[in-house]
């Protein structure tokens, strides 16, 4: 089954540099368009903290600009390689936005990092990468971390 589109959810980490390195070899084999999602985790802010509120948006604001900056450096490694690729920020609980987006983009492949956090550091941290599994409306192909190929410019 070809992949027309795959999204590929990034966090700047090793393991998502390996991720897109091993997206772009699918998306060249398939002519798949790239979809690379970042996401700026929300932090919830309830009316007692309503003063806080102001410069809680200021500090999104900056996250997610920069967040655009480096996701628009990484679509461009990715098409310097020779494939279709589009950036996209989000803000809000990272796993629930990439399920989001592979369900409105339609894709057809997820593929994502994971940093392999095994015992008490994934019982306190958890896992995006397996709650995406569960929930992923598609296949996902899962990356483990490591050096990755592509240089960020």
């Amino acid at each position: 089954m070809p992949f027309k589109t795959i999204l590929v959810p990034v966090d700047f980490s090793w393991a998502s540099k390996r991720a897109l390195q091993e997206a772009v070899v699918l998306g060249k084999e398939f002519s798949s368009k790239l979809i690379l999602l970042h996401v700026v985790k929300d932090l919830p802010i309830t009316s007692d903290y309503v003063s806080l509120y102001a410069s809680a948006s200021s500090i999104f604001d900056k996250m997610k600009n920069r967040a655009l900056l480096d996701i628009k450096k990484w679509t461009a490694l990715a098409k310097a390689s020779g494939v279709r690729a589009e950036a996209i920020v989000r803000l809000g609980e990272p796993f629930l936005e990439i399920i989001k987006m592979a369900k409105a983009k339609r894709v057809q492949l997820i593929v994502m990092g994971t940093h392999g956090r095994t015992g008490l550091e994934h019982v306190l941290i958890g896992s995006v990468a397996e709650r995406v599994v569960r929930k992923a409306p598609c296949p996902v192909l899962t990356v483990k971390g490591g050096k990755a190929a592509f240089r960020h410019p």
